[in-house]
């Protein structure tokens, strides 16, 4: 039975949205008092949920602003609830966004499922398992270890646990880190893949090897981005580029990164991405980071726009915005210059991929010792799940 005494499943619970007078005061006169919801009809609330007290009703959705406001509340908050009730709030949330017109948060289409039920009976939902605080801290220690030995790992390896890994953290509302999602199985190849062809493109030895090379131009185009993996690691095992050092050198990106990979701004810089992309990456960090700069000289409406498309703004924009645009991103990288050198991250992806070469050799060397082998955690992070 799931026990609900003492538990906040949205902000009419929680005390530090309660005791936010800021925040109360901002829906004073919008909302209905919540001293009133029990006057309300149960259609006004997202979630229903049957407990041993009665029923629980939470989530409000009977006006637009409502729903906003339980929306973005579910969206930074879901990951404290339980799977099933996170399930059928996020299904009644979408429902009145669609109803109201209001824009649906990832996180509640991802959760949302079709013909889920409308009234949840917490006596009879198993919560034996582990509470869901538990798991989070549980997927956050399985999260460290594959940081620390990932090195240890073959790249196939390194993707499937990845892989998991991003399903079970993005069930609990946890943020990922870059060497996960960059080996994370994707439904469509990333931004790397230009770089990465180009970068083979660059590593050849012989003129035979240039003119194959240009085979894997064909590779962009290419729909299925486990069929993009297996090819480039086709071409690289047949011309010895994983083999020559390449991958631990940093001059080419691996096959499994080149694909599903993202962008970490120091690896972009280190590994010749072209000039469009680096400008498109400083063009977000430029709306991120310089706030208060832009809004001395951009309307709310400027701004809205410069944040959700950065490279349009800055196409779109006047000479004379553009040209104070670029003041910023000149400013931005040689504000970042010297941590980039000092705390580079492509540094240590070229350590990690020296000491995954050294392991090979080991292994070559000694194939009677027992290696670690990392397949039994993938059960481990599904368990998670379940």
């Amino acid at each position: 039975m799931l026990k609900l005494a003492g538990i906040i499943l949205d902000f009419t619970d929680d005390p530090k949205f309660v005791n936010d007078r800021e925040k109360m005061a901002l829906i004073s006169g919008r909302l209905v008092p919540f001293d009133k919801h029990a006057e309300l009809p149960d259609s006004a609330f997202a979630l229903l949920i049957q407990g041993n007290t009665g029923l629980f009703r939470r989530y409000p959705v009977y006006t637009k602003i409502a729903t906003q406001l339980s929306s973005v509340y579910f969206d930074e908050n879901h990951g404290n609830l339980h799977p099933e009730v996170a399930a059928a709030t996020s299904t009644g949330l979408k429902e009145a966004c669609q109803h109201y017109g209001v824009a649906i948060p990832e996180s509640v289409s991802t959760l949302a499922k079709t013909g889920a039920v409308r009234v949840l009976d917490a006596r009879k939902i198993d919560d034996g398992g582990p509470s869901y605080s538990s798991r989070k801290e549980a997927a956050q220690s399985l999260l460290h270890s594959y940081e620390a030995r990932m090195s240890e790992m073959t790249l196939p390896e390194r993707s499937e646990r990845a892989t998991a890994l991003q399903d079970i953290c993005t069930k609990l509302g946890m943020d990922l880190p870059q060497n996960v999602t960059d080996y994370s199985v994707k439904k469509s190849s990333g931004s790397l893949l230009r770089t990465a062809i180009n970068q083979r493109h660059n590593a050849t030895v012989d003129e035979g090897m240039k003119f194959a090379s240009m085979e894997l131009n064909s590779l962009m185009t290419e729909q299925d981005p486990v069929k993009v993996v297996e090819k480039l690691s086709i071409w690289d095992e047949k011309y010895r580029i994983n083999k020559r050092g390449y991958y631990r050198g940093g001059s080419v990106i691996d096959p499994y990164r080149s694909v599903y990979g993202g962008h970490a701004k120091a690896a972009v810089m280190a590994m010749g991405t072209p000039e469009q992309d680096l400008l498109c990456y400083s063009l977000a960090s430029v709306a991120q980071q310089y706030d208060d700069e832009l809004g001395r000289v951009l309307t709310d409406k400027g701004m809205t726009e410069f944040r959700s498309s950065p490279k349009k703004f800055y196409d779109e924009t006047s000479p004379v915005m553009r040209k104070y645009i670029d003041t910023l991103v000149e400013t931005l990288n040689t504000r970042k210059g010297e941590a980039v050198k000092k705390t580079d991250p492509f540094i240590e992806r070229q350590n990690e991929y020296l000491r995954s070469r050294e392991l090979g050799e080991r292994k070559k060397n000694d194939p009677d010792h027992e290696f670690p082998s990392y397949a039994d955690e993938i059960p481990k992070i599904k368990k998670l799940t379940e």
